[in-house]
């Protein structure tokens, strides 16, 4: 089982990479998923009015922080905000990493 204080810690480092230069700032949840056997982490990324940008040197900064290449974009889903403004949307992207380092 990985303590949450390791969680969290993978929390604050992949919100320094996943940041960027943007107004609204994402957050970030690192969780063991339920039902998935085997060592995986689940990573969520969220941000009102549009999705975080996952190229591929972000992929490979969060497969360095976890330790392992073993990683997916796992979904990705929007809800709408405002009719005219888009405020209180969500876009979020979930990540799996399989057999991290913890």
């Amino acid at each position: 089982m990985i303590e949450q204080q390791k969680l969290k810690e993978f929390e604050e480092k992949i919100y320094e990479v996943v940041k960027g230069d943007s107004y609204e700032k994402p957050t970030v949840k690192v969780r063991v998923p339920y039902g998935v056997q085997g060592d995986c982490l689940e990573i969520v990324v969220e941000q009102m009015y549009e999705y975080v940008k996952m190229g591929f040197s972000t992929l490979q900064a969060i497969s360095d922080i976890l330790g392992t290449e073993k990683i997916d974009i796992y979904s990705q889903d929007s809800r709408g905000g405002c009719d005219t403004c888009d405020y209180g949307s969500s876009y979020e992207i979930t990540l799996r990493a399989y057999e991290p380092k913890v």
